[in-house]
């Protein structure tokens, strides 16, 4: 399936921007939120010799007086780290903006909240954001889906625009989240074990692509046919092209744009989980997510955790 072209220049972009945020929720509900914001001094850098006030700098910071700020710098990397105390029941915060360095438009954004559900019982909600997607019928991915799509149908058999369009979003977002996080995402073996990384890419697909099948073209695929579509389809996913494809059309700057910045959630607090779409820690409890920021592009990306405190 030739539309998975979502890997952009890999290499030059892993680890020119990160964040890492950790949020520690007391049993009375008030929270500690700390982010670090890490930039490597190469992102978009045209003299090596610059200063570390000089560097780019593809984040906006949260303004006020509750916020303390420091700033790293070691090796080629400068870390700024953000953090504030917050009294249970306050307003959600944004602490994460990514801007392009160029136009200065922000490109992702955050919203958190922790609240009190019943007594003693809190979730934590995250929601990131591209404040400005591109419009889902013109982006590279679901265009080569469809595309492969129609080919892959049996004769005879089309499908109405509303459907094409939900099967499309479907699996563009799916494709987004397989590689990209948070949840088992291949973005690093994919890198490192391309031919792997594909057989896993093959078998997750094929799994989503069965359940939209079923759940939009039931009274026009039989069982045999809807596994000969998915085949087809199947039979273009390799890991190498992959990994290989739109290189010589991106650079390092597009890290700098707020699609390649790796982020890493963790949520800490003193009971139980009662659900989450996050990873769980048995031994500490507590409940984490990592993913790179394009997953969120087209839709956003929602973390949520419910616990219940001990007091």
């Amino acid at each position: 399936m030739r539309f998975v072209v979502a890997i952009l220049a890999l290499a030059a972009l892993i680890g020119c921007a990160r964040t890492s945020s950790t949020t520690v929720v007391d049993a009375n509900g008030d929270w500690h939120r700390t982010v670090k914001l890490t930039i490597s001094k190469g992102t978009g850098m045209s003299d090596p010799s610059a200063s570390a006030e000089e560097w780019p700098n593809p984040f906006k910071f949260p303004s006020g007086a509750e916020w303390t700020k420091t700033e790293s710098v070691k090796d080629s990397e400068k870390t700024i780290t953000l953090s504030r105390d917050v009294k249970a029941g306050d307003t959600q915060l944004t602490d994460i903006i990514a801007q392009d360095e160029k136009s200065k438009k922000t490109t992702l954004k955050n919203f958190v909240q922790v609240k009190e559900l019943e007594p003693g019982v809190y979730e934590y909600y995250e929601k990131i954001v591209n404040p400005n997607p591109e419009p889902f019928s013109t982006n590279t991915d679901a265009i080569k889906f469809k595309e492969s799509l129609t080919k892959a149908l049996p004769q005879g058999i089309t499908l109405d625009d509303e459907t094409m369009i939900l099967m499309t979003k479907q699996m563009v977002i799916s494709i987004s989240r397989i590689m990209f996080g948070p949840d088992d995402h291949i973005f690093g073996s994919l890198i490192t074990n391309p031919e792997g990384a594909g057989r896993r890419m093959k078998v997750q697909l094929g799994k989503v692509l069965d359940t939209a099948f079923k759940t939009h073209l039931s009274a026009k695929l039989n069982d045999e046919q809807r596994k000969a579509v998915i085949t087809k389809l199947m039979a273009e996913v390799d890991g190498e092209s992959i990994k290989n494809s739109k290189k010589s059309e991106t650079s390092p700057d597009k890290a700098s744009e707020g699609s390649f910045i790796g982020m890493s959630v963790c949520v800490k607090f003193p009971g139980e989980v009662i659900s989450s779409n996050g990873e769980i820690d048995p031994y500490t409890g507590e409940v984490f997510w990592d993913f790179l920021s394009a997953t969120a592009e087209l839709e956003p990306l929602e973390l949520r955790v419910k616990f219940r405190v001990n007091k």
